[in-house]
């Protein structure tokens, strides 16, 4: 087979575009947006003149609004645990309501299995005397 310089040139330029297509990583990607910031910053600092004063100024307000966006979490989280708190409280309430209803069911399971003794004993009286009342009635 006979391939010609244009067949070449195709070829290569193909598995050129491929192989630098496929060598784009995560890493490359990061350090081209860190490059890309970085030349943008620099632009910054050519455009705008930055006095220490109004830098200071802005790490200020930095600093402000992150205590600001600390406290209202901790106000946040404060809340929780009252919630939590009081859930907990609210179950362990409970839980006393039901060991106590269990122990009422217990003495009144008690007080039905003592009856249905009772209620036994006097059916067996019963049958004895209504036995020995047929054996009379037969005499």
């Amino acid at each position: 087979m006979k391939c010609g310089p244009g067949i070449i040139a195709v070829i290569v330029l193909t598995v050129s575009i491929g192989s630098a297509a496929g060598k784009n990583t995560p890493c490359d990607q990061m350090r081209a947006r860190q490059e890309s910031d970085l030349v943008a910053q620099t632009d910054l600092g050519r455009y705008q003149s930055v006095s220490a004063e109004g830098n200071a100024e802005a790490k200020r307000e930095e600093f402000a609004d992150r205590m600001t966006e600390l406290r209202d979490w901790e106000s946040d989280l404060d809340k929780q645990a009252i919630e939590l708190h009081q859930e907990i409280s609210d179950l362990q309430s409970l839980l006393e309501q039901n060991a106590l209803e269990l122990e009422r069911v217990k003495v009144d399971q008690k007080d039905v299995q003592r009856n249905i003794r009772e209620l036994e004993h006097e059916r067996m009286l019963f049958d004895k005397k209504d036995r020995l009342r047929r054996k009379m009635g037969k005499l």
